[in-house]
């Protein structure tokens, strides 16, 4: 029994022992105390491995170039240079041919790098992406590496923000951006799509030139509700962190003076975007969508070439209408151009009139193109009574609006920011838009007037009520329904005691009718339609606006798209700008405009459907949102001012 316990339990118990103190002396006696688990990383220790474990490390990629082991057990670390002899020899029984080739492999390897053999991180990083997540991690690592060669104070000195769940810190420098197949169009010497041909202005001191970009970011709480929308897309560039890196580096590349940004997470433009952007000289306006959405819409324009005027922070939810039941938002910033001392010629800095910066975000639902337009004409109506204090001074206030529309061009929605306004009488609600075609449906909402309650305000031309009404003389003007309402009020049925009384005349006194209302008093009729026509079935506004964007190709037809996701792509995110109308300026039905104050100078082309798919759709590896930015720059002609 004794030997059976010897035998059974103690020998197997002792041989166990050992290996655990062989193992326990390996790792004490590695280089950082780590357990050495990667032989391309730190080298096998000197303990005898047996023939299956040395095919495996052979067949480590990578395996050959940091550490071969002997057959004696002697170890070759990182540092060590291999020569040929040192390559491990088969047993007498092998093949001859494989001896031959481990020498010449052993031979290329000594001959690429004389020296010690190490790991080279700046070359693995370079290294092109492998595929799958192994790649995604060489990739992701080429945007933020280990700090090997850096000091503490140039790694600390950075960034003022850390990302959580990062075990690496960021380099001092970031890697250029490629944007891949976008190009800088120049417009200097050209007219955009439906402005009149002009002669090339004179260069004059008077004018100051920038640059604008509007940017959906992709709400990173947005991608992962709608995780179906992005399946065609890889786990690891999915996350915050791979896509924050993108995006500043975007943002870096082309430091737009005036940055417009949709979907823009509060949590992470307060910790991430608002810090980087400050530190790069921008002051920023941020309104969040209402209820319990956490993205929305900013504003940032930089400090030194323009002083804000004013902000608006826009709210289309209504609590009180059903229409206006949405949480979108947008903003509406007027800045001030900052002239250097050279333009101002004065010693001074000279200042001209505002530029009015307008940014939203409208509806996504493509059947509810009722919703969008009541949305849309809130921002105008919003657009028209910041800039109105300007224009009753005779001075231009230009507009610019940017934004995520969720429109395709030459539909309804488009139309009516283009040409001004829109018949909308009978049209489906899903024709506004034109994201989805909804033909085939039996049962269709239909818009007819009034499009929207008298109790939002808004008149049929895009204008607040009482803007109207300050505008006009200051007697006021009341329709004839209007006045109706007080023919049977108590005033109008007393005789005046200063009428001459007349039998038959002056003393009949009006009879109330049996269905006239209790009520009479225009207290309780505030959102009555008398108050301006409302049947006019068409909608306007006054802001003459025309696209920095053409939509289609010109050399191959072929539509630009600015959002692309397994479920849709098209053009949807634009910029508007004002331009002047011609006089008499009607040619087949299309009004003609000229430049104004703005003068379009270049864009940033914009993509085909089949390149971004060739790029495996949106987000990837380079746009990490499911839009591209669209970046325009101008020349502000003063001499409007």
């Amino acid at each position: 029994m004794i030997g059976s316990i010897l035998c059974y339990v103690l020998f197997p118990l002792s041989r166990l022992i050992c290996r655990l103190t062989g193992k326990l002396q390996k790792y004490d006696d590695s280089e950082d105390g780590s357990p050495p688990l990667l032989a391309d990383r730190r080298g096998v220790q000197g303990s005898l491995l047996s023939q299956e474990e040395k095919a495996l490390l052979q067949k480590w990629p990578g395996g050959r170039s940091v550490c071969q082991q002997g057959e004696l057990g002697d170890t070759v670390t990182v540092g060590q240079q291999l020569e040929p002899e040192t390559v491990p020899t088969e047993s007498s029984g092998q093949d001859s041919k494989r001896q031959e080739d481990l020498d010449r492999s052993a031979q290329s390897e000594q001959s690429a790098e004389k020296g010690s053999v190490v790991l080279d991180l700046e070359k693995s990083l370079s290294a092109p992406p492998a595929k799958g997540a192994e790649g995604m991690g060489d990739r992701f690592l080429a945007g933020w590496h280990f700090s090997t060669a850096l000091g503490d104070r140039e790694v600390v000195d950075y960034p003022s923000w850390q990302f959580q769940g990062m075990s690496y810190s960021p380099p001092a420098e970031m890697a250029p951006l490629e944007v891949a197949w976008r190009e800088w169009e120049d417009l200097s010497g050209s007219h955009s799509q439906g402005l009149l041909p002009q002669e090339p202005s004179q260069e004059s001191e008077e004018q100051f030139e920038f640059t604008i970009m509007s940017y959906n970011i992709l709400s990173q709480d947005l991608l992962e509700v709608n995780a179906d929308l992005y399946a065609h897309c890889p786990l690891e560039i999915l996350t915050w962190d791979f896509r924050l890196n993108n995006i500043l580096q975007e943002l870096q590349k082309w430091e737009p003076d005036i940055l417009c940004l949709q979907e823009a997470q509060e949590n992470h433009f307060r910790e991430h975007l608002e810090p980087f952007l400050s530190s790069m000289g921008y002051d920023c306006a941020y309104k969040r969508r209402t209820g319990s959405k956490t993205d929305g819409c900013a504003v940032c324009y930089q400090r030194t070439k323009f002083s804000v005027v004013s902000v608006s922070l826009v709210e289309y939810f209504r609590p009180d209408t059903e229409l206006l039941d949405r949480d979108n938002v947008g903003l509406v910033v007027l800045l001030q151009p900052m002239m250097t001392e050279r333009l101002a010629g004065g010693g001074q800095r000279s200042k001209v009139g505002p530029i009015c910066i307008a940014n939203t975000h409208l509806l996504f639902n493509p059947r509810r193109g009722d919703v969008k337009l009541t949305q849309l004409s809130i921002m105008m109506a919003e657009i028209d009574r910041m800039i109105d204090p300007w224009q009753e001074q005779g001075r231009s206030c230009p507009v610019l609006l940017c934004g995520d529309f969720n429109s395709v061009p030459n539909m309804p929605l488009y139309q009516f920011i283009r040409t001004g306004q829109l018949y909308y009488q009978g049209l489906p609600t899903w024709m506004i838009s034109g994201q989805e075609d909804c033909s085939y449906k039996p049962y269709q909402r239909k818009l007819y007037a009034p499009l929207w309650p008298n109790r939002l305000g808004i008149t049929d031309s895009c204008r607040y009520v009482t803007q109207c009404e300050k505008n006009k003389s200051d007697k006021l003007r009341y329709s004839h329904p209007f006045m109706l309402q007080f023919r049977y009020c108590q005033i109008a049925c007393q005789r005046p005691h200063d009428l001459e009384l007349i039998q038959g005349v002056t003393d009949a006194k009006p009879e109330l009718p049996e269905n006239w209302p209790q009520y009479t008093s225009v207290e309780h009729r505030l959102d009555s339609e008398s108050y301006f026509p409302r049947f006019s079935n068409t909608i306007r506004h006054g802001l003459n606006l025309t696209s920095v964007y053409s939509h289609y190709f010109s050399d191959t037809g072929q539509p630009e798209v600015t959002t692309l996701h397994s479920g849709f792509g098209a053009t949807v995110d634009y910029i508007f700008y004002t331009a002047e109308p011609v006089s008499n300026g009607q040619q087949g039905g299309r009004r003609l405009l000229q430049d104004g104050p703005l003068k379009l100078l270049g864009r940033l082309s914009l993509l085909s459907e089949e390149d971004l798919w060739a790029m495996k759709g949106l987000p990837n590896e380079i746009y990490s949102s499911d839009h591209i930015c669209l970046l325009a720059k101008f020349r502000l002609d003063t001499s409007y001012f």
